[in-house]
């Protein structure tokens, strides 16, 4: 059976909220508070299809998160959250991490639902071969 859980990170429980409220009749959720809870998570509560991270978090900041997604769940899409636009943030997040997409906040709700889905896509089609 495909899975279309997703898992979101961010230090920020009002972020979390948000997500939960947005996208609650969409896809199976999980939450994290940081990286460290998102890799217990993952190994209690996996294999996601795709996780979205906040960059900026206190410990384990979301490259070092997404880099430790890559390793122990290579098949899961990673998608990064950053409130700070920066185009050399982007290209060495996408570096580091494998990033599938990767979105400044305020990020809208259609745009990042866009990116879960076809992270969704490409986890299922990963899976499939």
């Amino acid at each position: 059976m495909m899975t279309s859980k997703v898992l979101f990170v961010d230090d920020d429980d009002n972020i979390l909220s948000v997500f939960k409220r947005r996208f609650r009749k969409h896809f199976d959720m999980h939450f994290a508070s940081g990286g460290k809870e998102g890799l217990e998570l993952l190994g209690s509560k996996g294999p996601f299809a795709v996780v979205v991270s906040d960059l900026r978090m206190p410990n384990l900041d979301g490259i070092q998160f997404l880099g430790e997604v890559k390793k122990y769940a290579p098949g899961t899409v990673r998608i990064m959250l950053t409130g700070i636009p920066s185009q050399t943030l982007a290209t060495d997040s996408v570096t580091a991490g494998y990033i599938f997409r990767f979105h400044t906040k305020p990020c809208s709700f259609q745009n990042l639902y866009n990116s879960i889905n076809e992270g969704i896509e490409e986890h299922q089609g990963s899976v499939a071969m």
